[in-house]
């Protein structure tokens, strides 16, 4: 039913604003006698300070104001009991009232009293002195006193007052209660009573009360191991699906029991190297009925990933798990990420110099197309509008970003073409994000396909040279070429730096460079280049036959464990996809380490040996 109302008086005797109200509520709201509530508006809408003031104009907002407080008590109930009731109240709630008994829960260490931090911006150093023209202005420091005082107080609220903390957290880790708490007990003005038994602790009317099925395989499995606890277990599955109706058609509760007890068992297997590593540690196995030619041929990041952490790649690129988005993170800041810096770096010098290739594919046999360096004005407009692309894509909608982004951006894709383009002739350029394929044959004498993608190929007198753009750290950090060298071969062989290594196989007097674009001090070298020789080939092959090998064999060891400083790798608390690895777990550190110990025994060709190798990979020299 549609209905049109007349509009709100702007200013109105009382009566009439009243008669407006009556028409909203009943007319346009549907109120009528049943409406809850709608006898005691009426009720007070009919009182005669209302009835009596109707002479009075008012406006709209002065009738609102009178209409709340007249309307405030109703629909209000009174509380049950001799009074008070139970009521559930934050500390800040609470201060200042009496209780006959106070719960004060989670009194635990960081929580009560909470960590209080300066500000950054503004420190207490600096608040301290703008007291003098600001008195109200809060120093940080000083909430550890009104904490301390807030607790005093709510301990004098009542004549019992209770006391409790958490043991452990949700992940097991051990809780400490608050040091409020300790100097309550040091005081001697608590009674403390014993340690709370577990949630999981069996009960002695375990026969006897009820419980649901859920709670009834844990304590079977606590207190009576796996075996018990199939049945339980299937059970409480069972209950599961009856709980969630119809519409999906889940695997049988026996089958799904089964599942996750063999999963459990994996996860406590304490057996040392004999009895391997498992799934969870990266022995997934290889793709039944298919050779390790048929896997067809992996990229050469997907190589570096295998290095770094052949888990995360298994993870990212073989199941294709994207990382969540953390709602919480911080804001992006002028180097918060790295990595979109490099994709706006990138794609920039992409379009700069895409600009004036012709759209057809690329042929390595020419000898490619006079790019004339572009003027700075076009270098900005295609920088800012990049940098606002990439924003777009990965869903920053900070607008003033793409400023902060594109004015970081824009002295690295300068110094690009202030690097190789000179003032007397424009550079011959083949094609920029070109994707080639090379064979190289390994250490164990296998030729490997491999794919890769170049950032900008050029034509020299000499032949091709073919660039990676890198906007990080230098690859190499020696002053003297022949340090250099060897810090590159290094990085070859440990599987970290195969780019340049394979883009010198492309073809006969090809180069592969490292481009830095970075903000360097003068005279830093900011580029590194490799020709195709013995070396770089042994390091190459040697890379390659430890990573791909793992590959076939269907092994993706997480690298949880630095052996030479015997803790877990730094790069595991940032890692992206944390969540589906065994990170934090000193059991599967200490499986690792019991399985790289004992991993010499088995022969080549085998999983193990597979592993053991790529876990060693990065002690390898070439």
């Amino acid at each position: 039913m549609l209905v049109r109302l007349r509009e709100a008086p702007t200013r109105a005797p009382l009566a009439r604003q009243l008669c407006w109200l009556r028409g909203l509520l009943g007319e346009g709201l549907d109120w009528g006698a049943e409406t809850p509530g709608a006898a005691a508006v009426a009720e007070v809408l009919a009182e005669p300070g209302f009835v009596e003031s109707g002479d009075f104009d008012l406006s709209h907002e002065e009738f609102r104001v009178l209409l709340l407080g007249a309307l405030e008590a109703v629909g209000r109930e009174p509380v049950g009991g001799a009074g008070g009731g139970v009521q559930v109240l934050s500390v800040m709630e609470a201060r200042g009232l009496a209780f006959e008994r106070l719960f004060l829960l989670g009194v635990n260490r960081g929580a009560f009293p909470r960590s209080i931090s300066e500000d950054p911006l503004l420190p207490d150093a600096l608040r301290a002195s703008l007291r003098s023209v600001l008195p109200d202005l809060p120093v940080k420091r000083e909430g550890h006193d009104e904490e301390r005082f807030l607790f005093a107080q709510l301990l004098g609220q009542a004549p019992e007052v209770v006391l409790s903390w958490a043991a452990s957290g949700e992940d097991g880790v051990q809780l400490l209660p608050s040091a409020l708490v300790e100097g309550v007990r040091a005081a001697g003005a608590a009674q403390v009573s014993g340690d709370l038994p577990p949630l999981h602790a069996l009960p002695a009317s375990l026969g006897v009360a009820p419980r649901p099925a859920a709670e009834h395989a844990l304590l079977a499995g606590v207190h009576g191991g796996r075996a018990r606890q199939a049945a339980a277990l299937e059970v409480a599955l069972q209950a599961q699906q009856v709980e969630g109706g119809e519409g999906r058609a889940p695997a049988a509760p026996g089958e799904q029991a089964s599942a996750r007890l063999a999963v459990i068992s994996e996860f406590d297997a304490h057996a040392g190297a004999a009895a391997g590593l498992g799934p969870y540690l990266g022995f997934v196995g290889s793709p039944a009925n298919v050779s390790a030619g048929a896997l067809g041929a992996p990229s050469v990041t997907f190589i570096e990933g295998m290095a770094r952490c052949a888990w995360k790649t298994f993870v990212t690129r073989v199941l294709g798990v994207e990382p969540t988005r953390d709602a919480r993170a911080v804001l992006p800041s002028r180097n918060s990420d790295p990595r979109l810096l490099g994709r706006v770096v990138h794609a920039a010098l992409e379009v700069l110099v895409g600009d004036a290739l012709a759209r057809a594919p690329v042929d390595l046999e020419s000898e490619g197309t006079p790019v004339p360096r572009p003027p700075a004005s076009r270098v900005e407009q295609v920088v800012r509008e990049v940098a606002e692309r990439e924003l777009r894509e990965a869903a920053i909608p900070i607008p003033s970003y793409a400023r902060v982004l594109a004015g970081v951006a824009l002295p690295m894709v300068s110094e690009a073409f202030a690097l190789d383009w000179s003032e007397d002739e424009p550079l011959r350029v083949v094609g920029v994000e070109v994707e080639a394929q090379v064979e190289v044959r390994d250490a164990e004498g296998e030729l490997r396909a491999l794919r890769f993608r170049a950032d900008r190929v050029d034509r020299l007198a000499a032949g091709l040279r073919l660039s990676d753009y890198k906007t990080g750290v230098p690859v190499a950090k020696g002053k003297r070429p022949d340090t250099r060298r060897k810090q590159l071969l290094q990085g070859i062989a440990r599987g970290e730096l195969l780019q340049a290594a394979v883009y010198a196989r492309l073809a006969a007097g090809a180069e592969g460079r490292y481009l830095h674009l970075h903000v360097a001090p003068p005279g830093a070298l900011r580029s590194f280049e490799l020709v195709d020789d013995a070396e770089v080939g042994d390091a190459l092959g040697h890379a390659l036959a430890v990573v791909l090998g793992a590959r076939d064999a269907g092994v993706y060891v997480p690298r949880l464990l630095d052996f030479a400083k015997d803790r877990e790798p730094r790069a595991c608390s940032s890692c992206e996809v944390k969540e589906a690895c065994l990170r934090g777990d000193s059991t599967a550190r200490g499986r690792l380490r019991r399985f790289l110990e004992g991993a010499s025994a088995p022969g080549p060709g085998s999983p193990r040996h597979a592993a053991a190798r790529l876990l060693r990979l990065g002690e390898a020299t070439p």
